[in-house]
C-alpha cells in the first residue's frame, strides 16, 4: 500500500486517499448538487469508480437512509474505501470489478454518481505512476463504455451524476444520440474547466 494522505471531510471526520489518487473538487461538487436535487428518504445509489470512497461516504452520511455501493477496479483502492467506511461508522458496500462486466441485480439504481477517467487515450501523457494512469486515463474503461453502463443500469426514472472536461461535452452529446439516456441538466464545477451532467433515461 502506497503512503496514505488524511483527509478531513465538511463533517469532521477524517478518511485517507494514497499519494496517487488525490481526492478533487469535483467529489464535493457532485455531492453538493447530488444532495440539493435529491431530498428523498431512500434511494439506491452507486459510486461508479469509487476510488477511496469519497463520494459514497459524503452521500451515505448526508442521506443515512440510503443504500450507496461503491464500484471500483482497483482492489487496493477498493480496500483502501472499506477502511475510509468503517472509520466514518458507515455501512457502505465497495466491491471490485469492471463496470464492462458488472452484473447488479435487484431492478438497477436510482442513482450512479462517477467522476470517471476523463482523459482520452492517446491525448494526454501517461503517468509512470499506474494507480494515477487508470484513476485519469480511459485505460481500462472509455466513455462509450460508462454511457452503456448507465443506461443498462438505471431505473426508469433514475439519474446519473457525471463530471467531464468541459471540451468532453460534445462528445457525450454525439454518444448518448445512439442509446436511450438524455441530458437532463448542467452544471459548472469547481475543477478547472470542469462540468457535471446529469443523464435521465429517455
Amino acid at each position: 500500500m502506497k503512503k496514505l494522505i488524511p483527509v478531513l471531510l465538511p463533517f469532521g471526520q477524517k478518511i485517507y486517499q494514497t499519494s496517487s489518487s488525490g481526492v478533487s473538487s469535483d467529489a464535493a461538487g457532485l455531492v453538493e448538487w447530488v444532495l440539493k436535487e435529491n431530498r428523498d428518504k431512500t434511494k439506491k445509489t452507486l459510486d461508479l469508480g469509487s476510488g477511496n470512497g469519497i463520494i459514497a461516504i459524503m452521500l451515505k452520511y448526508y442521506r443515512p437512509r440510503w443504500t450507496c455501493l461503491g464500484l471500483e477496479i482497483q482492489q487496493e483502492l477498493v480496500e483502501l474505501a472499506r477502511t475510509n467506511a468503517a472509520l466514518c461508522g458507515l455501512q457502505i458496500e465497495f466491491l471490485q470489478g469492471d463496470l464492462k462486466e458488472a452484473d447488479f441485480t435487484g431492478g438497477g439504481f436510482d442513482l450512479i454518481v462517477s467522476n470517471p477517467p476523463y482523459h482520452s487515450l492517446g491525448k494526454h501523457r501517461l503517468s509512470p505512476d499506474r494507480e494515477r494512469t487508470i484513476a485519469r486515463h480511459e485505460l481500462y474503461c472509455q466513455q462509450m463504455d460508462i454511457l452503456n453502463f448507465l443506461q443498462q443500469q438505471l431505473k426508469p426514472a433514475g439519474k446519473a451524476y457525471l463530471s467531464y472536461p468541459a471540451d468532453r461535452v460534445q462528445e457525450i452529446e454525439k454518444n448518448i444520440k445512439n442509446i436511450d439516456l438524455k441530458i437532463n441538466g448542467k452544471f459548472i464545477l469547481a475543477g478547472k474547466n470542469r462540468i457535471g451532467i446529469v443523464l435521465k433515461k429517455v
